[in-house]
């Protein structure tokens, strides 16, 4: 038997699909595997990827499964089928003579009984009389139901009568619906009522407690939303400023309908929703109380291990920090995001070990973020590429830089 070929194509996903291969269940590697990509309307980059599979089979039917991973739509199974020719070209040519033999032994077997039959009902051995019951070939008229079983006084079914319905709105002391009248047109009743599973919160619903940061570009404080009647969720709510927009220098709008077009992914801050207060348009995110990339790696420092035992002890740790960052700023470039001024202070901590990242802008807004975070003093430039502060540049390779800068503070 010869060897057999297979490829896999994932094409148009983001971020970058991941293809493994299963051979009658079990994993197997790819030949080769390779991943293009290719830049699309509004900066957003779609990546295609494409997987060989070379294999050599040791029977006569099986299955080779193509398994795509990584696509906000979930894992993807594709299941191929195949049966070698050859050995089992004789099994068909027996089977089918099998068939056949059995189809001519029943046709003989029917000829055979209905000679015998005719044979029995002309010697009169055997005769049909009918019963009183099948004499009679009227139908009586008062056998309704009869009539209606063989179907003679059905009728057609009529078209239903299209109707439009009332305007429905949601009593919000019950769960029971009412009708308004047409000429009552209530256009909003949805924000009110649906709000919170459309992730957009009403003013009433948010409090802002704390004033976070109040920079050049955006306000930040710490609140609460409602999410039920009964429990609040901690959050962040940040708005662009007045000097900002007046200056234009952030597409704070668009920003924010990419922000949640993005998938859920756990190495990104989470995005509640939206608020519409006094006509400022403010994306709510996760709270998390947790500390800092930059933190962490601190404290590892001070603590009384030899440098040898602390660096075999965390370094498989501090690879799978920056395999977390990366697979996050895949997904933002993928959604025509960048991250300017990525750093280890920009990078989240939580419990459970996980990495999240937050501060991103849309590719547009990069360098005028870029020029806001220079005239902050307390602001450190070495982690930005030198283009994008001796030029007017910053795109995807920017953040490949800090990304560089990023895994030499973890590895060192």
């Amino acid at each position: 038997m010869g060897d057999m070929n297979a490829t896999c194509n994932a094409t148009g996903a983001r971020p970058a699909a991941q293809i493994s291969w299963r051979h009658n269940d079990r994993e197997i590697l790819s030949s080769w595997q390779r991943t293009s990509s290719s830049p699309g309307t509004e900066d957003v980059t779609t990546y295609s990827t494409e997987a060989s599979l070379i294999v050599q089979p040791r029977e006569n039917n099986g299955t080779i499964s193509c398994i795509v991973s990584g696509v906000p739509a979930g894992t993807k199974h594709l299941v191929m089928h195949y049966t070698l020719t050859g050995l089992e070209v004789l099994n068909d040519y027996s089977d089918q003579r099998s068939i056949e033999i059995g189809i001519a032994v029943a046709a003989l077997a029917v000829i055979l009984l209905c000679g015998i039959l005719v044979i029995i009902f002309r010697s009169g051995k055997l005769k049909w009389r009918p019963t009183n019951e099948e004499k009679t070939t009227s139908l009586q008229p008062t056998d309704v139901d009869e009539r209606r079983h063989l179907g003679f006084d059905r009728k057609l079914p009529q078209p239903p009568v299209s109707e439009l319905p009332n305007t429905a709105v949601v009593n919000s002391e019950s769960s029971s619906y009412q009708t308004l009248p047409c000429e009552e047109h209530m256009y909003y009743f949805t924000i009110k009522t649906m709000a919170t599973h459309n992730r957009v919160f009403q003013a009433k619903d948010m409090c802002l407690i704390i004033n976070l940061t109040k920079g050049l570009i955006y306000d930040r404080w710490m609140g609460t939303i409602s999410v039920s009647k009964t429990d609040k969720k901690c959050v962040v709510i940040t708005a662009v400023n007045e000097s900002a927009t007046q200056r234009a220098d952030i597409h704070w709008d668009l920003f924010v309908k990419r922000v949640l077009e993005l998938p859920h992914n756990i190495h990104l801050v989470k995005v509640e929703g939206i608020c519409i207060e006094e006509e400022k348009l403010l994306l709510i995110q996760e709270h998390l109380s947790c500390e800092s990339l930059s933190a962490f790696l601190s404290d590892v420092e001070q603590q009384d291990y030899s440098l040898t035992t602390k660096y075999e002890l965390h370094l498989q740790q501090r690879l799978t920090f920056a395999r977390f960052i990366l697979e996050g700023l895949q997904v933002l470039h993928s959604y025509g995001f960048l991250h300017p001024g990525l750093s280890t202070h920009k990078v989240l901590i939580t419990d459970g070990g996980n990495c999240k990242l937050y501060d991103f802008c849309l590719s547009k807004d990069a360098f005028n973020t870029i020029k806001a975070k220079k005239l902050n003093i307390t602001c450190n430039l070495n982690v930005s590429a030198p283009e994008s502060y001796l030029r007017k540049e910053y795109d995807q390779k920017s953040d490949v830089w800090s990304m560089a800068v990023v895994i030499w503070e973890l590895i060192t």
